[in-house]
């Protein structure tokens, strides 16, 4: 870890902030599929589950900020050694304690718990995508030294990831899906563009009124995810996933406005204030890479957000996986070798 005198300050606050919207995220999919759309409980799973679909977009957009700095001497052997290493053992680690938890809870079934082991428990997708991303991370970093090169990486990603793909699921418009497929264009897709937006927000400076712009953009980002899916799923009586789709635009506005909201609010923080801000942070990977187990043995013990108006439930037990989750890591965080490598 850096020294707290080394640490940027809004990047630990976003990723504790991307953290809990994880944990949101997950326990509020559950409702949000399997209740009737027109309940009271399916409106607030909705609500929540759009507000919170930009935490992985921010954890990718934090790393692009650390990774992608041409000031950081970051070399193809410290990527595989240090950081990709680092992944993998976790993986295996986390992969044995919830292969572990799935052989005596759920199955004993020798080829499914194989599979689970190679795809990896659901929130553990991440690192494959991570380890993708630190893959590129040197091609990315000769990119991010021209600000212009920058602003044209952003520009294709906006366009071909974010503005087109989504117009193209209007049905008129469907007719341009083979043309567009066909021009087989990939450079700027998936979480590259997040990872590359990330450095440039932390890099940019951006005036009061640039920020009142993006502030409305988000705004408006965060209605048309709820709404829209809303609409979605009425037009097609059943809850429809299309807005929550983190490479489509209203996730991208969403994103954007979050990261340089709390970016300008960093001078807000009293000293204790930071260092709360500092040792929570550094407990987010272990949160993130427990939290599913918890929720998973909370739900064996029938603690759900079904006791009461999901309004109130689901952030009362985010806060109650988080708070257990800190625990978990704090005590693992204790282990040398364990905070090293696992955590």
């Amino acid at each position: 870890m850096q020294n707290d005198s080394k640490r940027i300050i809004y990047l630990d606050l976003l990723r504790i902030i991307a953290t809990f919207m994880v944990i949101i995220l997950h326990i509020a999919g559950g409702p949000w599929q399997s209740l009737p759309i027109h309940s009271i409980n399916w409106q607030a799973a909705n609500i929540y589950d759009s507000i919170v679909r930009c935490s992985v977009p921010l954890f990718v957009m934090i790393s692009g900020a650390l990774f992608l700095d041409p000031n950081k001497n970051i070399t193809i052997k410290q990527i595989f050694s240090k950081y990709i290493s680092r992944l993998v053992i976790a993986f295996l680690f986390w992969q044995i304690i919830y292969c572990s938890y799935y052989f005596f809870t759920v199955s004993t079934d020798i080829k499914s718990i194989i599979i689970l082991f190679v795809t990896g428990y659901y929130h553990l997708w991440f690192l494959y995508m991570i380890c993708g991303l630190y893959l590129i991370t040197p091609i990315l970093r000769k990119i991010t030294e021209d600000e212009k090169i920058t602003k044209y990486f952003l520009i294709l990603a906006l366009f071909f990831n974010s503005i087109i793909p989504l117009l193209l699921k209007i049905p008129i418009l469907s007719y341009f899906n083979t043309p567009f497929n066909n021009i087989v264009y990939h450079l700027t897709l998936g979480y590259s563009s997040y990872y590359v937006l990330g450095y440039y927000l932390s890099k940019k400076d951006l005036s009061k009124k640039q920020r009142k712009i993006i502030y409305g953009c988000s705004l408006l980002g965060f209605i048309t995810v709820i709404l829209g899916t809303i609409m979605l799923s009425n037009y097609n009586n059943k809850a429809d996933e299309l807005l929550f789709a983190t490479s489509y635009l209203p996730v991208v506005l969403e994103s954007i406005g979050l990261f340089v909201l709390v970016k300008y609010s960093k001078n807000c923080f009293t000293n204790k204030t930071k260092q709360l801000i500092f040792n929570l942070s550094k407990y987010s990977f272990g949160i993130y890479l427990s939290h599913a187990l918890v929720i998973d043995l909370l739900s064996n013990l029938k603690i759900n957000v079904y006791f009461a108006n999901l309004f109130i439930t689901i952030p009362l037990l985010a806060l109650l996986i988080f708070i257990i989750s800190l625990i978990i890591s704090f005590i693992l965080n204790k282990i040398p070798i364990i905070k090293k490598y696992i955590v």
